[in-house]
């Protein structure tokens, strides 16, 4: 029975039909595709062609450089959160910041790469105000200094640093500024109320 099965065409034993090329006396069967796959294979083609349009074309989703933008800054914003939970953002907190000549420095850094145009180097003031005297316009509390370069202030020149420097940048910047406090600098009029309320 073996022989009778093995004399009978290829075509009987799977019920498909051969295909005409022949490769080294091999011959292949023409079998049909599954329909799941081949259901599989034109819905990604479709799949495709609107992905393609949905944000190439009509730019109706992010794209894959906006998508990464977003994801940088919401892990930056989470990093800058857990830095503020970790540091003593108080006015004692910010006090014994600006007693670590480390800290100190890389404020000054950030002040004389950033701050100079509306502060001068020397705190001075120019456009904005001298920084030395002992009047402030928005709080002469450590804390009230934070808020202002963090937060900056509203309908002036003064823009918000929180964004771009982060807590512990903002920290070091008011750290250097409290070391230059009540220095004294000749520069701008002053501005604001006296800090020990003269």
């Amino acid at each position: 029975m073996s022989e009778m099965n093995s004399e009978r065409p290829a075509e009987e034993h799977y019920n498909a039909p051969l295909r005409p090329h022949e490769f080294d006396g091999i011959r292949e069967f023409d079998n049909k595709l599954p329909q799941w796959w081949l259901w599989t294979f034109f819905g990604a083609i479709i799949f495709s062609v609107g992905y393609w349009f949905h944000y190439e074309v009509f730019h109706t989703g992010p794209g894959q450089l906006q998508a990464y933008e977003t994801e940088v800054k919401e892990a930056e914003a989470e990093r800058d959160r857990l830095i503020a939970a970790s540091m003593d953002l108080t006015d004692e907190g910010l006090l014994k910041i600006s007693k670590d000549p480390e800290a100190v420095e890389r404020g000054r850094t950030t002040f004389l790469s950033t701050c100079v145009a509306c502060h001068l180097a020397d705190g001075s003031g120019s456009i904005g105000p001298n920084l030395t005297d002992k009047y402030w316009s928005h709080g002469a509390k450590p804390t009230d200094m934070y808020k202002v370069i963090d937060k900056g202030v509203p309908l002036t020149q003064m823009q918000a640093w929180g964004q771009p420097f982060g807590p512990k940048r903002v920290a070091e910047v008011c750290a250097y500024i409290l070391t230059i406090k009540a220095t004294n600098k000749k520069g701008r009029k002053p501005e604001g109320k006296p800090e020990d309320g003269e």
